[in-house]
């Protein structure tokens, strides 16, 4: 990578913190632009707050879900899929109607293992 770790870190912290108090970023622009040049430790960063931080509380579940199959953040992709552990809520989520299609397809997975017949 052309970056050095550090500097990325220190560059992400900043437009997230700014980010957490204005949601003008576009973080789908960030992704492409990490994407683009393969800066894996961008994509990684802005997918583990995605995941964890409050900081991306402004997107909503599909939202996330969406950016992680169009990024291919596939952490995101599993932790929804784990979230998602009761029948009722994968039932629930299946009904969703502008939910993306691949993760209704995990979803339908996962609920035919649980669901006892």
């Amino acid at each position: 990578e052309r970056f050095k770790p550090p500097i990325v870190r220190l560059a992400l912290k900043t437009i997230f913190d700014i980010n957490a108090r204005i949601h003008c970023l576009l973080v789908d622009k960030l992704l492409d632009f990490a994407k683009e040049y393969k800066i894996s430790s961008i994509l990684k960063s802005i997918e583990d707050s995605l995941i964890n931080s409050r900081k991306c509380k402004h997107f909503n579940y599909q939202q996330k879900i969406e950016l992680a199959y169009k990024y291919g953040l596939e952490d995101l992709k599993n932790n929804f899929c784990q979230l998602n552990n009761s029948i009722e809520l994968i039932e629930k989520n299946l009904n969703i109607v502008s939910l993306h299609s691949e993760f209704k397809d995990q979803l339908k997975r996962k609920l035919a293992f649980i669901k006892p017949w």
